[in-house]
């Protein structure tokens, strides 16, 4: 079984993110908004997966304008990733069954859609996908697909991430680039904003079973410490592997913003109990 964790470039308009939850049917069991990164990040499995992530790509391209879009956080569509990740997607998962789909999703988008939509992973990551984006690869991309107000649709085959937020006061965003370039590595995607009146670490754990939300915070906190500042809150974005939490001592649970009702594997039962 596949899941999918869809981010899409609005996290502003309640009226048509309410519309777009309905669309994805039951295949929808987690939906987190950020106002300022103006982004909503929607998980979906289950066995009509592939339908309502097409319901949900079809609606959201039609209603979100890029050239309009403001927002923290780095984008390239107003559906910005489409990811296909097998359930529980840790290290020894296997990805054929995701790419197969990936690649059919994305002929999809180009060809039903008229939509430019790329591949990222296993061969090349996001980031790297990102970077020849802008440098206008033409290799990458039919550019006569890529529209002002859709962008590009970067589509996935991986396996299991964790997208998580640290809010954090008494630094400046200097210090907290600092903190992310000392901590960035082959398991950490790490940036930092100006948040308000805070600083925001904003992390993706691409290989949680090696690095995870504990191992995160212990680190951040060590390194905002020596420049004055503290740790005020976490925040899980979306849900997480019930293997990965299991990994952590349940004590630190709440400090982390994690717990067994954010699991991937406990909102699908559920799903599947109310079918």
């Amino acid at each position: 079984m596949l899941e999918s964790v869809i981010n899409i470039s609005e996290g502003n308009k309640k009226s048509l993110i309410i519309e777009l939850k309905k669309v994805c049917s039951k295949s929808l069991l987690d939906v987190h908004v950020d106002r300022l990164h103006n982004r909503s990040v929607f998980t979906l499995a289950g066995e009509n997966l592939i339908k309502d992530v097409k319901a949900l790509v079809a609606g959201a391209t039609k209603e979100i304008d890029l050239t309009r879009h403001k927002g923290l956080h780095p984008r390239f569509g107003s559906v910005d990733v489409v990811p296909f990740i097998p359930i529980p997607g840790l290290a020894e998962s296997n990805l054929s069954e995701a790419v197969i789909v990936r690649d059919e999703f994305i002929e999809w988008c180009n060809s039903e859609l008229e939509i430019a939509a790329v591949p990222y992973e296993p061969e090349m990551t996001l980031p790297q996908v990102r970077k020849l984006l802008l440098n206008k690869r033409s290799d990458l991309v039919d550019q006569a697909l890529i529209k002002p107000k859709s962008g590009v649709i970067a589509v996935g085959a991986r396996r299991a991430l964790i997208a998580y937020n640290i809010l954090v006061i008494g630094i400046n965003l200097d210090d907290a680039k600092l903190i992310a370039s000392n901590l960035r590595s082959k398991e950490l995607r790490i940036l930092s904003f100006s948040y308000e009146d805070m600083i925001q670490i904003s992390c993706n754990l691409v290989a949680p079973w090696v690095l995870n939300p504990y191992h995160l915070y212990r680190a951040v906190h060590a390194l905002v410490k020596d420049f004055g500042g503290s740790i005020i809150s976490t925040e899980l974005v979306g849900l997480m592997p019930k293997a990965v939490l299991n990994a952590i001592d349940a004590k630190y649970w709440g400090r982390l913003d994690i717990g067994l009702t954010k699991t991937i594997e406990y909102r699908l039962s559920q799903s599947e109990a109310n079918t």
